[in-house]
């Protein structure tokens, strides 16, 4: 389970990790899929019954936005959890956020849409930070970096065992 603000390079790893490490693992996340909140739960749940790796990239802030992957049967008996915990400083996302911009405007990464400066400030008015143990997780990736290489390879052994 990723954890992090937007414009924090969540879904950057989340690929990364994918084409390096956990080849067969699927990516989940409201902002690409198509349906309601009910039916990715309900497709969550098809993806663990056939026994697939699962990285859930949303912001989850909240305490309450994470604790219910942990209890979506039958992730609590087959997966080991691991929240991916991005702490990075807010200067530091903003200036991600003016970068996505600027690559949005000159058409050279049409594909991510722009975050208001609103939402990444209520990000971090309202984090709950991660703590091992909660809501049911096995462990926590806190990374204060954004290198992307740096954050794959040094876990990539703890990574590889469990996917």
């Amino acid at each position: 389970i990723m954890v992090g603000p937007p414009a924090s390079t969540k879904s950057t790893v989340a690929s990364g990790l994918v084409s390096r490490v956990a080849k067969d693992a699927i990516i989940m996340s409201y902002d690409t899929f198509k349906g309601t909140k009910p039916a990715f739960r309900k497709e969550m749940a098809n993806l663990v019954l056939n026994d697939k790796n699962i990285i859930i990239d949303n912001t989850h802030a909240k305490r309450k936005d994470r604790k219910p992957w942990f209890e979506l049967e039958p992730i609590v008996e087959l997966y080991t959890k691991i929240i991916v915990f991005f702490d990075l400083p807010k200067p530091l996302v903003m200036h991600l956020n003016d970068l996505r911009n600027k690559d949005i405007a000159s058409g050279r990464n049409p594909s991510h849409e722009p975050i208001p400066d609103v939402a990444i400030h209520t990000w971090y008015k309202y984090l709950e930070p991660p703590t091992i143990g909660e809501d049911g997780s096995d462990a926590i990736f806190q990374f204060t970096s954004i290198d992307v290489d740096e954050i794959i390879k040094t876990n990539q052994h703890f990574l590889e065992w469990n996917c």
